[in-house]
């Protein structure tokens, strides 16, 4: 059994960072231009986005509940929105928009399952 909790609140701080990084790496650049070229690198979008979706991807692959539509869909909107990020480029599209989109569609949807599931424990012990 995969550790409900544990793995949807690594990916909601990881998924609330990569919000954080594309927003806070332009303020940074312009008010500190050293350490905003060090926010602002490839490398920690890379990161930020890989371990996000690596870990909707894990939750979803070993916890029987997560693959409820509710989750999976949101999750999944979020890695396509994050994988857009990191490929915007290519795509002609900035990297901020879609990272942003990603990451908040990631982090409802891990928030969404851990209320849920306080939810339904609360409820089991309950008669109807």
């Amino acid at each position: 059994m995969f550790a409900i909790g544990a793995a949807d609140r690594a990916a909601v701080v990881t998924s609330g960072l990569c919000v954080v990084h594309c927003l806070a790496a332009p303020l940074a650049s312009a008010a500190l231009p050293a350490f905003g070229a060090a926010l602002g690198s490839e490398a920690v979008h890379i990161i930020l986005a890989t371990v996000a979706i690596g870990l909707a991807v894990a939750v979803m692959l070993r916890a029987r509940d997560a693959r409820r539509v509710s989750f999976v869909v949101p999750a999944m909107l979020g890695c396509l929105f994050l994988f857009g990020g990191l490929n915007a480029e290519s795509l002609a599209q900035d990297e901020t928009v879609l990272t942003v989109i990603g990451g908040l569609f990631l982090a409802a949807a891990h928030i969404y399952r851990l209320f849920n599931h306080q939810h339904e424990q609360g409820n089991q012990g309950e008669i109807d």
